[in-house]
C-alpha cells in the first residue's frame, strides 16, 4: 500500500484513473491504436465519470464481440484447412467466401 502511495503521489486522480482503463483494455487484446480513439473523446482537461466509462466498455464490448464471432469462425473451419495447401482460394470460407474474390480477376489476388 505505501508504495501504490509513492507511485500516486503528484498524479491527478483522473490520470490515474486513465491508465487503469488503458491497462484493462489492453489486459483484453484491445489495442492502443482503438484504445487512444476512444479515449479521443474525452480531453485530458475533463474529468472521465461513470457514464463515459459505461460508453466506452460498450464499444469495447461491440469490438470484442466482433473478434470473437471471427475466431469461433475460424475454429469451426480450420478442419477443412488441414491438407488444404490454400490451393482451392475458390471454395475457402475463410478467405474467399462464396467465392467473393472472382470479382477481382483472375490469377493471384491475395499476397499476405
Amino acid at each position: 500500500m505505501l508504495l501504490m502511495e509513492q507511485l500516486t503521489l503528484g498524479y491527478a486522480r483522473d490520470m490515474l484513473r486513465r491508465i487503469a482503463l488503458i491497462k484493462a483494455a489492453q489486459s483484453l487484446g484491445i489495442s492502443l491504436a482503438d484504445i487512444t480513439a476512444i479515449l479521443a473523446a474525452f480531453p485530458l482537461t475533463d474529468k472521465i465519470s461513470a457514464k463515459d466509462i459505461d460508453q466506452m466498455v460498450r464499444k469495447w464490448s461491440v469490438m470484442l464481440d466482433g473478434r470473437i464471432a471471427g475466431l469461433t469462425k475460424l475454429r469451426n473451419h480450420l478442419d477443412k484447412c488441414i491438407g488444404c495447401g490454400c490451393l482451392s482460394r475458390t471454395d475457402c470460407p475463410l478467405v474467399n467466401p462464396s467465392d467473393c474474390l472472382s470479382k477481382k480477376g483472375r490469377g493471384a489476388v491475395i499476397l499476405s
